[in-house]
This record gives structure tokens, sequence and C-alpha cells, in this order.
């Protein structure tokens, strides 16, 4: 069995880590999985997860005292993004927490905004696509109609 290790980063480095400004190197322990295509089984499979996060996220707070916030929110979901925030910046910058649920919430629901947009666009693009196609399909037809 191959081991990961800083010399064999087998399956890389977790994106998107940083430490401050700076990219933070979290070697990746597992192969990631391919994106999930089925959107129940992919909500199905981030709320199982992000609830695995956040229980892991209340006990890494208990146990070090360590100020930590946690937000996510599904591309499909209908409820509000999930968060968390440890007690201790609760009680200690309680505002500064607020601030940061309340931006989290104006970015993930401006996305989804965005995204919602996105799809009436292309909702009308692909009906007046359809509309042409039948335009175009009884055109033809009376072309070959006219041509007997």
């Amino acid at each position: 069995r191959t081991r990961v290790t800083k010399k064999n980063a087998l399956y890389g480095n977790v994106d998107g880590a940083m430490r401050g400004s700076k990219p933070f190197d979290i070697l990746r322990m597992k192969e990631l999985r391919p994106a999930i295509t089925d959107q129940a089984d992919a909500s199905a499979r981030f709320l199982r997860c992000a609830s695995d996060i956040i229980e892991r996220c209340e006990r890494l707070s208990q146990e070090t005292g360590c100020w930590l916030h946690f937000s996510a929110q599904h591309l499909f979901a209908h409820g509000g993004f999930l968060h968390y925030t440890s007690p201790r910046l609760l009680r200690e910058a309680k505002k500064d927490a607020e601030q940061i649920i309340n931006h989290a919430n104006r970015v993930y629901a401006t996305l989804i905004a965005a995204r919602n947009e996105e799809s009436k666009e292309m909702h009308k693009r692909l009906l007046l696509a359809e509309g042409d196609k039948q335009v175009a399909q009884e055109a033809e037809r009376n072309a070959l109609l006219q041509a007997e």
C-alpha cells in the first residue's frame, strides 16, 4: 500500500486551502471522486457531508478554544445556507461574526440569483430555438408538398 507523504503527494494538495493570504499545503489523502451529476444525490451528499463538517467544527472549537467560522451553500438548495460559528468567536466578536454571516448570506444569495437568471435565459433561448426549428420544419414540409 502506498503512503501519502509530502515527498509522495499521490493525490496532490487540497485546492483553495489558505493560511492568511498565502496558500496552505494540505495533502489530499484520497483521490477526489467525480462530480455527482444527479441533483437529488448531490444535495443529499452535500447535507450529509456538511453536517459532518459542522460536527467536526464544533468538536475542534470545543477542544482547542479556537475562533472558527464555516459556511456552505449547495447550488440547488431551497433553504438558507449552513453555517457554524464557534462559541468563542461569538463571545469575543459577536458583531463581527454577525457581519461575516450576513456577508456570506449576501454572497450566496447573489450567486443563486445569478444562477437562476442564467437558467431563465437559457430556457428562453431553448424555447426560441425550438420555435425556430418548428418553423423550419413546417417550411420544409410546405416546400416538399409544393414540389409534388
